[in-house]
């Protein structure tokens, strides 16, 4: 078990998000099997890499998930479409 190491101090520990689960439900259940697959009860990064489908609730997943301490840190890789609209989301604070 990771814990056994002491993985904080060692390990900056990343995962990210299927695309084929990007939505709300598919944030969550995929962020649970890396945790179970990883044996640990965080992880530092959690990463949309292909924003497509439904990554605003992806989104509001991860937001949840940071909130609850699971996930340290939430990131999300743009294209030149998702950008704007996304960006201008965060900036009026509706997602």
């Amino acid at each position: 078990m990771w814990g056994a190491w002491d993985y904080p101090k060692r390990f900056f520990i990343t995962t990210k998000l299927w695309v084929t689960d990007t939505n709300y439900e598919g944030a969550k259940r995929g962020f649970q099997d890396s945790l179970n697959r990883l044996g640990l009860d965080y992880i530092d990064l959690y990463v949309i890499h292909q924003p497509y489908n439904d990554y605003y609730g992806a989104w509001r997943a991860m937001e949840e998930l940071y909130r609850e301490g699971r996930a340290r840190a939430m990131l999300i890789t743009f294209n030149k479409i998702v950008w704007p609209t996304f960006f201008s989301l965060i900036k009026l604070n509706q997602l």
